[in-house]
């Protein structure tokens, strides 16, 4: 008899297309963001940071040692995980790029007078982006408007 009628999703129960399971999904999210905003930590660091408990918890032991092997190898099954993430990151901080070049008339012509009303109009503008704020690039180009568009310019 083939069981393959009776399993048409090939054993995966949502039939999710090779995705991992959703715990797993997440915490290789968040392995993929600090490896993007820390390109030196390895896999296991990253894992390690990720399985950890939250700080302040009581009686909190950490994360068995298994779940970090666990979810080291799937980081090498499902690679394009952090592909994927490194690509959204990377077009929003062009996004970011992009739209400073375009904003820094506007911004001369709002009567910002202090750096930290620039900062929130700056960044106000991008409400998708807030999590690539801290970028090099994306603060480099936000020095870039402000010494533009600041008053003693």
């Amino acid at each position: 008899m083939d069981f393959a009628l009776f399993d048409p999703l090939g054993g995966n129960a949502r039939g999710n297309r090779g995705r991992p399971p959703e715990p797993d999904y997440v915490c290789l999210n968040d392995m993929a963001r600090l490896m993007v905003r820390d390109p030196t930590l390895s896999k296991t660091d990253a894992a390690w940071t990720v399985v950890r408990p939250k700080a302040g918890r009581r009686g909190a032991k950490p994360s068995h040692k298994s779940s970090v092997a666990r979810l080291v190898r799937k980081w090498r099954e499902h690679p394009w995980v952090f592909r994927n993430f490194q690509k959204h990151h990377e077009r929003k901080v062009k996004t970011i790029l992009d739209g400073a070049a375009r904003m820094t008339l506007s911004l001369k012509f709002s009567g910002v007078t202090r750096r930290s009303e620039f900062d929130v109009l700056f960044f106000s503008q991008f409400p998708l982006c807030w999590e690539v704020c801290d970028d090099p690039r994306v603060v480099k180009a936000a020095d870039e408007v402000w010494k533009k568009c600041s008053p003693a310019s």
